[in-house]
Parts: structure tokens; C-alpha cells; sequence
């Protein structure tokens, strides 16, 4: 069986040249899903559902013409899907695939390369301050991309940090965008962008039995949810958006979302109040 192929921005044999040297360190988060970096660019290798080709060419083109619009999401080239490997399952048919993107800029979200829960705990207040540090154009540019993909039918999965990544210079940058329907319902915009942006699982007891980094990380989850709501006000949200976002809530279609905390930190009152009073930058 023929290899399937899907290019954009990009020939053929440019395209099976970059995935055919995708023989590297897997620099992605899955050990399952292998990423690697050929040149300045990314090799994806995954499994894709033969189905829905036709939707990951269109959300391909989206992605790209979003890039054209000064979007921070990684361009995407194409794709190589191996027929010889398909497997055929009772809900349809799979095959492997090489995706090839452009390497995003900076690094990952809150990245966890360590299991302790000190290394990891103080990785994360490191990162931290990185972003209570960050520009507040960063934010409101986050927002605008953000709330852009949105607009074009496409979605990125705020479940997982590892989709954004920030750069000091650029700032945030989306990767894995795709299909809406598969990364949940717009109305959960506000909410999203602010999952996105909060603190990572940190072990309570262990920031309690160290008082000083637990400092630290109320007090940067506090300086980044201000600069958050700042610029989501600044896009059009109102209050009733982002506080909303700090309650229990359950709509009439009986989806039920619970309260979100920031670190711990549970309004955006509560944290102009942290901020205001302890000077951590």
C-alpha cells in the first residue's frame, strides 16, 4: 500500500526528507508519541485515524493561515501516513503518520523533567517567576491568539500545558492545534485560557512542611492571575467572565464545572490583594 501525503508550504520530497531523518532524541513529552527535531523543524510521530483526513488537512490550512495572521501557533507542513500499518478497530482504522512543523520557540509550559517533589516543586516556583515576570503584552497577546483559534473553528486542549510554550521575546506559542470538537466547548473560553496559565500540580504537604517556598508560589500564582485577568478585560471579558470562573457552577445542560484555584489562590481579588501587599518580583 502507498504511503498517504498531505503538504502545505512545502514539496513532497522536501516533506519525506525532513521525516526520513527524524532519527534523534525524542525532545516531546511522551515517550509514546515521539517528537524529534530535524534542522528547524519537528518531526511528530503519531497514529492518525484514516477517516479523518480530510479534517486534519483542513485544520492544517487553518493553523497556517492563522500563522499569516500573526497568530503564534507552530506552522504545520504536512504529513506522511504509512498505509502499510493500518490497523483496523471497531471504531475505525489507524495508521501511523510523521507530521512535520516548525520547531516551536522557548520551552514548554511549567516542563517536569524531574519526579521529586522537590525538584519538582522547585522547578515549577523557577518557572513561576519567569512568568510574574513576563510583559504584560505577553498576556494580552496569549488572549488575542487564543481567543483567534477560536474564532476559526479550531481549538487547542488547555488540559495540557504541554501544548504552549513561552519564548521571552515571542511569548506564548500554541501547538497541537486542532479540530474544535475534540478540545471542548468555546463557552469555556475564560476558564481554559486560565487552566492554561495556572500553576502546576504541586504536592501540598511538601510546600507546607517548607514555608518559604510555599510563599513563593502563593504569591507568583497570585502575580500571574492578575496580569491574566488584566488582559482578558482587556480583550472585551468582563468580571462576570473571569469571576464566575472561581465558582462551583452548573448549566442547564447539566455539565457540571467545579471552582478553580489558582495555586491557592481562589479569586482574582484575592490575588490583587496578595500582590498588593508583598513585594516578590
Amino acid at each position: 500500500m502507498s504511503d498517504t501525503i498531505y503538504t502545505s508550504g512545502m514539496s513532497p520530497l522536501r516533506l519525506a526528507t525532513i521525516s526520513a531523518s527524524a532519527k534523534g532524541e525524542n525532545v516531546g513529552s511522551k515517550k509514546t508519541t515521539p517528537c524529534q527535531v530535524v534542522d528547524d523543524y519537528v518531526v511528530l510521530t503519531t497514529s492518525i485515524k484514516c477517516s479523518d483526513y480530510s479534517t486534519l488537512n483542513g485544520v492544517i490550512e487553518e493553523v497556517n493561515s492563522l500563522a499569516k495572521m500573526g497568530v503564534n501557533v507552530v506552522k504545520i507542513y504536512g504529513y506522511i501516513s504509512d498505509e502499510s500499518t493500518r490497523q483496523d478497530y471497531r471504531f475505525g482504522s489507524y495508521c501511523n503518520c510523521k507530521m512535520v512543523m516548525d520547531k516551536a520557540e522557548g520551552i514548554e509550559l511549567y516542563k517536569r523533567d524531574k519526579e521529586s517533589l522537590e525538584q519538582n516543586a522547585l522547578g515549577a516556583v523557577a518557572f513561576m517567576h519567569i512568568l510574574a515576570n513576563a510583559p504584560q503584552e505577553h498576556y494580552n497577546k496569549f488572549v488575542q491568539d487564543y481567543v483567534a483559534i477560536l474564532s476559526r473553528g479550531v481549538a487547542v486542549d488547555p488540559s495540557k500545558k504541554e501544548n504552549f510554550f513561552y519564548n521571552s521575546e515571542k511569548g506564548f506559542t500554541f501547538i497541537d492545534v486542532r479540530n474544535k470538537d475534540e478540545s471542548g466547548n468555546g463557552r469555556f473560553a475564560v476558564s481554559n485560557m486560565l487552566s492554561v496559565l495556572s500553576p502546576p500540580w504541586v504536592d501540598c504537604d511538601y510546600l507546607s512542611e517548607n514555608p518559604e517556598l510555599e510563599h513563593q508560589f502563593n504569591k507568583l500564582s497570585a502575580a500571574i492571575l492578575v496580569k491574566a485577568d488584566s488582559a482578558l478585560l482587556n480583550l472585551g471579558f468582563t468580571r462576570e467572565n473571569i469571576d464566575e470562573c472561581f465558582e462551583d457552577r452548573t448549566y442547564s445542560d447539566g455539565t457540571y464545572i467545579g471552582a478553580m484555584q489558582f495555586g491557592n489562590v481562589c479569586s482574582v481579588e484575592e490575588a490583587k490583594n496578595i500582590v498588593a501587599n508583598d513585594n516578590i518580583m
